[in-house]
């Protein structure tokens, strides 16, 4: 019985360098993500929304980061986790467009206050001059596509990325 204490506390604080650690905090507030999460990291090619429904935020952040790679995006740095001001991925659209994109892993449906959110996150001086857009695996209501569509966000909703993902699957 030691024995297999003595690893699984290993197992829990051992962080590969390999791994962003925020990640690897995500494993130990919930055990029942590893396994998704973990696909999402090294099978990123063989991605479903099922996995990133399952997986932790700080993963998903990391799979659409791979997804933008995968579509052609540039300059794609994950940024996401405690002071990113609301931000999770800065990046380089296909057409050059400098974007800064808050990733949303939530099963209800997004609402105006999480584009309130980002529009404030906007203002802020590091993020000025860039585009901001809103990516979510779940659906977003009518009122939250009002609030982007008078702030100027770009959103891609669960049908949105869906389609990603099967673009980020073939381009590769």
């Amino acid at each position: 019985m030691f024995v297999w204490l003595g690893w699984a506390l290993f197992v829990l604080h051992w962080r590969p360098f390999t791994v962003p650690h925020l990640v690897w905090d995500s494993f130990a507030a919930c055990p029942a993500m590893i396994f998704s999460s973990l696909a999402v990291l090294v099978f990123p090619g063989r991605l479903r929304i099922t996995d990133l429904d399952r997986c932790s935020g700080a993963a998903a952040e990391l799979a659409v980061a791979e997804m933008m790679r995968r579509t052609g995006w540039r300059n794609v740095q994950v940024i996401g986790g405690a002071g990113d001001g609301g931000v999770d991925i800065l990046a380089v659209s296909p057409r050059g467009r400098r974007m800064a994109v808050q990733v949303k892993r939530t099963l209800r449906p997004v609402g105006p206050g999480v584009i309130r959110d980002l529009s404030g996150a906007m203002r802020q001086q590091r993020y000025r001059g860039r585009v901001p857009m809103l990516v979510t695996i779940a659906r977003v209501t009518q009122a939250a596509s009002t609030a982007a569509a008078c702030h100027h966000i770009g959103v891609a909703g669960r049908a949105e990325v869906i389609r990603w993902l099967e673009r980020a699957r073939v381009r590769r």
